[in-house]
């Protein structure tokens, strides 16, 4: 589990090939789920801040322009904006941030693994 959680390797499949060659593929699954599980939870805690600990009242303290309806209406809409950004928008992004260094992680480690360094890992 805190593999999966924290470098997000959590299928991988090595075939060996001829001239020392390794061919792998990753899945991330699990990863990706914990990320949008906490992105869900996130999302779930801002929202009962909103309707019990009166963050409703706290947006009206701000001022963004003089009148006060449409200040209201700009507060309420970046709140719910990052919102959505932190529970929906961010954890996709993290996915898609998180893949490159995942693979980088993976040929690390096989060519620690193999001693030398010298093999190629294709990726698929």
């Amino acid at each position: 589990m805190m593999t999966a959680f924290n470098v997000g390797l959590n299928e991988v499949s090595l075939r060996t090939g001829g001239n020392r060659n390794v061919q792998y593929s990753v899945r991330y699954l699990r990863w990706a789920a914990y990320v949008i599980g906490l992105g869900a939870a996130l999302g779930i805690v801002l929202v009962l801040a909103f309707l019990f600990r009166g963050v409703d009242d706290q947006i009206g303290r701000y001022t963004f322009v003089a009148d006060p309806v449409s200040n209201r209406q700009i507060g309420l809409g970046l709140f719910w904006g990052l919102v959505l950004f932190w529970a929906l928008g961010w954890p996709w992004l993290l996915i898609v941030i998180h893949r490159p260094f995942a693979r980088r992680l993976l040929d690390r480690i096989i060519r620690g693994v193999d001693g030398t360094g010298a093999s190629r890992t294709v990726r698929q």
